[in-house]
């Protein structure tokens, strides 16, 4: 039995995903928390670059030695939008990425608040420039830390340095997804004249390459995988869920729940969207596209809740339970009938691309939705309730969808949003344990060969 391997590293966590190249299934799986957050306020998000490839060497090695010699190729994904600096000394297979690397400023960020955003140029192909998103980030660093920016030599996401890093890249090589979630780039190529217009530092701008293609191959033996393997051009995580729960099923939409959250189905051809849209077309596999709601508010939503409910206790000197067995309580509870309520909860925590200054909201309390689990499942709804106020059912049918697909680890562990889906959508649901970002870079992966 061979395999390929997928690697994804994701906002909170990294995976490791062995698939048998015969059946394209997963055989095992390993999935680390990173806890490489340094800044995590509303207007910074950064992470440790070094804290990250550890957790995917700790992902990596926790699959069996004999598989880990078996791998015929690796496909790399990871979060999208955000942006690491580096120097060319970093690409060696025995940098620590101290000096040589920034923090990865994530696609959280809010640095680039909206007066910023407004002085940039605006994009030929029409889509907005979020904060968050590598392009407006040089930008800011350009205009703010230039003398700082100006000691780097490249530049693309974590999941580009580490393709570069693996495979020693000295120009780094992005696919034309994470290209798109970085902003400035239109029928397949960087506006650099735009850019270079308005002062941007075009230099640090990476090659860039058609989704599924290779980046190059692995430069030295590394946890017990052989040298001169192929290994992709980073891909975007989102596509890769998408390709996971669905590959090219048109007549399915996949929903994924992790630290955000989103709702995708894929389109053969599709048009420019308008500004105030909520929802955007990005490259797919295949030169189609994939419709998405991409939410900021998932999974992340939840964990402040949860955190909110830890704070209250410990203000009344007494002793906090652990994130993990409130989250484990809510499970329990979840799988039990769901509750029916009037409280009506707009999850919008950390606010929406399309409506920015628009936060969350509860309204309709009525006296019987007071408990901790009637809150939580408000909040479960709201989630659900804001992506189909994002693309309708109706929208969905028009399209051609007939069934709905659920991944991500939020969905996967949380009956009650499973329930809401149903609820909100009424289409034939199913849960695909197995699908997530690593899984379909590994497809991707082995369908190159």
């Amino acid at each position: 039995m061979n395999f390929s391997l997928g690697i994804d590293l994701g906002t909170t966590s990294v995976k490791a995903a062995l698939v048998d190249l015969a059946r394209g299934t997963v055989v095992e799986s390993q999935s680390v928390e990173t806890r490489a957050y340094r800044s995590y306020t509303s207007s910074v998000a950064e992470q440790d670059v070094a804290t990250i490839f550890a957790a995917v060497e700790q992902a990596v090695t926790a699959l069996p030695l004999e598989n880990r010699r078996r791998i015929q190729s690796i496909g790399v994904c990871g979060q999208m939008h955000g942006c690491v600096l580096w120097n060319r000394a970093a690409i060696r297979i025995d940098s620590k990425f101290k000096s040589d690397v920034t923090n990865l400023i994530t696609w959280e960020d809010g640095r680039c608040d909206r007066t910023f955003l407004d002085s940039l140029p605006s994009q030929s192909s029409g889509r907005q420039v979020s904060s968050g998103y590598g392009c407006a980030t040089l930008f800011w660093l350009k205009r703010r830390q230039s003398d700082w920016l100006e000691s780097y030599e490249r530049s693309g996401t974590v999941q580009d340095l580490f393709v570069a890093w693996l495979c020693q890249i000295d120009v780094p090589v992005m696919s034309y997804q994470n290209a798109t979630s970085w902003g400035y780039f239109d029928e397949n190529q960087w506006e650099v004249d735009r850019l270079k217009e308005a002062g941007f530092p075009v230099h640090l701008l990476p090659s860039l390459a058609e989704p599924g293609t290779f980046a190059g191959r692995t430069a030295e033996q590394w946890c017990g995988i052989r040298a001169g393997l192929p290994v992709t051009a980073a891909l975007g995580d989102l596509q890769c869920h998408v390709y996971s729960a669905i590959q090219m099923d048109s007549e399915a939409a996949a929903i994924s729940i992790g630290t955000s959250a989103q709702l995708s189905y894929i389109d053969v051809e599709c048009g420019r969207l308008p500004l105030s849209s909520p929802v955007e077309s990005w490259p797919y596999f295949n030169r189609r596209h994939v419709i998405v709601a991409a939410s900021l508010n998932g999974g992340n939503v939840l964990a402040k809740f949860v955190d909110m409910l830890r704070d209250w206790v410990s203000s009344m000197g007494l002793t906090a339970p652990t994130r993990d067995s409130i989250f484990e309580s809510f499970r329990r509870e979840g799988r039990e009938a769901a509750r029916a309520g009037s409280m009506k909860v707009n999850p919008r925590l950390f606010g929406e691309r399309h409506c920015p200054r628009e936060l969350a909201s509860i309204t309709n309390v009525g006296p019987d939705d007071l408990s901790i689990s009637s809150v939580f499942e408000a909040i479960c709804s709201g989630l659900i309730g804001n992506l189909e106020s994002m693309v309708s059912r109706r929208q969905l049918t028009s399209a051609g969808i007939r069934r709905i697909v659920g991944c991500g680890k939020a969905l996967r562990e949380n009956a009650v949003l499973q329930r809401a889906v149903e609820d909100c959508f009424g289409l034939p649901f199913v849960l695909r344990a197995e699908s997530d970002a690593a899984h379909g870079a590994a497809l991707i992966s082995a369908n190159s060969q």
